[in-house]
This record gives structure tokens, C-alpha cells and sequence, in this order.
């Protein structure tokens, strides 16, 4: 691409609690569920006395999102690595923050890039605004009130396929799920060909094997196969040699520890 996302008694104080507080206080009567809509990113001019191109990421949700890992790809006269890059960030409800800042390796000369991120939502706020509402804060059960009503509203508006389960959905589920699955349910990649571990959807399903939603609180690793037939780079898995391995997903604790496994089949580099 050219140039161009207290309680006071026994409970110390964190930045999850405080920011679940502010938004509290701020939406006594809405919640907005951190989904792929609300959460953004955008492109910017970068000022200074180095050319660069800043990556912004907005939260547009009413809770607090952890981002875990940023990747560029695809890029042309870039200074920074292109691979991906670790992070633990934080973006408070209605937040923005800069997610990286991309400089050219040559600034007379101009700059391509495509960029994906990972990030969750974090748990933590809802548990603090449980925390405060069994404590008697009204703003804390107002919150809390809202927010199941939303959810309501969403699993009526949508199907369960596309409804998304955080921890705390999960939890209120509990013995319904009763296993996992993998979407799609196995991966053939050409040796030296990248394959995204996010792009994978994990779906939970009941005893009847009714879907019941799409799960983000998860856990994942890839096994390496024999002989190294991949390689893991944060959430990128890089194909090495012909032959076949396995990710497997299971439900991000305290939840049942269910697992679904995807098989991954490396084949020969087709432009040989």
C-alpha cells in the first residue's frame, strides 16, 4: 500500500478497575461490546524532523482492550523489521493509541506496508465492575445491567455463529459447551508461506451440536511437527518443510479445559 487502532474497602487499586470505573460513570446505561467494528485503526502523517507513518488504534467499545502483538508485512523501503512485534497495550473504553510508528529506511524514496494486529478484550473490567457492584456501587449494577441487555439484544439480532463468547460469557455458559470446533477445519500451506493463527475461527458448541458462538477467550499452540515442518513467530506460523502438524485451541482458563485441534498440511512451493 502507499503511504498514507474503587473500590476502596479490600481492593487495590489497577488500570483495569479504574478504567472500568471511569466508563461506569461515564455510560450508566450503554454498553458497546469490543468487536472488530469497534475496534479500529487509521493511518496518519507522523510530525517531526523524520518522515513516518504513525498506525493508530481507536476503542470504541465501553471496555478496556489488551493488544498483545502488531505485524507489518508486505513492505517496501521500511526501517522497521517487518515481522511481527510483541506488544502489551493497553486502550481504555473510548481510547486511542499509537499502535506503531512505521519510518522509510530510504526518506527520498517511497513506502509500502500492510499491517494486522492482535488484541482481546480484557476481562479484568468486567470483573471489577463485579467486584464493585456486589459491593452496592449503583453506577457498577447500572453498568452491569446494560450490558446484559446489549448482549440479549445482540444474540436476537444476529446468529449464535457471529455472536463472539469473552470469559465472561463462557462462564455463563459453563456446562452448556460441550465441545469445540475449528473453522476452517484444516489448513494446506505451500513451504514458505505464512499462515495467521487469528484468522482461524474457534466456535463453541452444545451436547445437540447447536452453535452457541464464537470464541475469543482462548488459549492456542502450534506443535513445531517433525523435523521442524514450522516455525512460530507471535502469531504468525511460517511453513519450513513438506509434511503435517497441528494447532490446538482450548478454552482460555477458569473455563473447562475443552480442545479442538486443527490440522496443518505443508505442501511443496508451487512456483518451483
Amino acid at each position: 500500500m502507499r503511504l498514507r487502532p474503587i473500590l476502596t474497602l479490600l481492593l487495590s487499586a489497577s488500570p483495569a478497575l479504574a478504567a472500568a470505573t471511569a466508563g461506569a460513570q461515564a455510560r450508566t446505561t450503554r454498553y458497546v461490546a469490543p468487536t472488530d467494528e469497534t475496534v479500529t485503526t487509521s493511518i496518519e502523517e507522523g510530525y517531526g524532523g523524520t518522515p513516518s507513518q504513525v498506525i493508530w488504534i481507536r476503542n470504541a467499545s465501553s471496555v478496556p482492550i489488551q493488544v498483545y502483538s502488531v505485524t507489518l508485512r508486505d513492505c517496501q523501503n521500511v526501517k522497521q523489521e517487518c515481522a511481527p512485534y510483541p506488544l502489551r497495550l493497553v486502550v481504555r473504553p473510548g481510547g486511542r493509541e499509537v499502535l506503531r510508528r512505521v519510518q522509510p529506511r530510504n526518506p527520498e524514496a517511497g513506502v509500502g506496508f500492510r499491517y494486522t494486529f492482535g488484541w482481546r478484550a480484557d476481562s479484568s473490567a468486567v470483573a471489577a465492575l463485579h467486584a464493585l457492584a456486589d459491593n452496592g456501587s449503583a453506577t457498577a449494577q447500572q453498568q452491569l445491567a446494560a450490558r446484559e441487555q446489549e448482549l440479549a439484544e445482540r444474540r436476537a439480532d444476529v446468529g449464535s455463529h457471529d455472536q463472539m463468547l469473552g470469559q465472561d460469557e463462557i462462564a455463563a455458559l459453563g456446562a452448556r459447551i460441550a465441545g469445540l470446533r475449528v473453522e476452517p477445519d484444516s489448513v494446506v500451506v505451500h513451504v514458505g508461506q505464512l499462515f495467521l493463527v487469528h484468522q482461524v475461527r474457534l466456535v463453541a458448541v452444545g451436547p445437540d451440536g447447536e452453535v452457541l458462538g464464537r470464541v475469543r477467550a482462548y488459549n492456542w499452540r502450534v506443535q513445531p511437527g517433525a523435523r521442524g515442518v514450522v516455525t512460530m513467530l507471535a502469531d504468525t506460523v511460517v511453513a519450513q518443510r513438506v509434511g503435517r502438524t497441528t494447532a490446538d485451541f482450548r478454552l482460555a482458563p477458569p473455563a473447562a479445559p475443552l480442545t479442538a485441534t486443527l490440522p496443518i498440511v505443508v505442501v511443496p512451493d508451487s512456483t518451483r
